[in-house]
């Protein structure tokens, strides 16, 4: 899990980046065209739906594997702390799909807000610094992308 969280999650983070300069640099980097060029929907694709999916893949299969790479022991409130937050994590890639193109806004200031509280959160874990940096920089772009 390690591997993933250090290696795997900080690519969601490169990858909003790039898609972000992609549609920034074919229109003259002004922020709102590149977002009404396919920007928003692209961020929206990325940093929603698969990270969401990913997200609760790792929380609901892997959920000991998550709490020992926070360097706590497993315990049934850990257990069900994260089967509570994969399931959260699989509404949200649930609803990515089911919400028309105009109810995206509203999920991508949602998720990206608590993206933004769970990096924050992440600060207090000491070897945290992919999963607060990964998810500061997604929730950023998200909430840079639905405000």
């Amino acid at each position: 899990m390690n591997f993933l969280v250090k290696h795997m999650l900080p690519l969601y983070a490169l990858s909003g980046l790039i898609v972000v300069g992609y549609y920034l640099g074919t229109t003259g980097w002004a922020w709102s065209p590149a977002l009404d060029a396919g920007g928003r929907e692209a961020i929206y694709g990325l940093l929603i739906t698969a990270f969401a999916i990913s997200g609760a893949c790792g929380h609901l299969l892997f959920p000991e594997r998550v709490v020992s790479s926070l360097g706590h022991e497993p315990n049934d409130a850990s257990r069900l702390f994260q089967r509570e937050l994969g399931l959260f994590t699989l509404m949200v890639a649930v609803a990515s799909f089911l919400v028309p193109a105009e109810g995206m806004q509203g999920l991508g200031i949602a998720w990206g807000g608590f993206l933004v509280c769970a990096g924050l959160n992440h600060l207090r874990s000491p070897g945290r610094f992919a999963a607060v940096v990964s998810d500061l920089i997604c929730g950023a772009l998200l909430l840079t992308a639905s405000l």
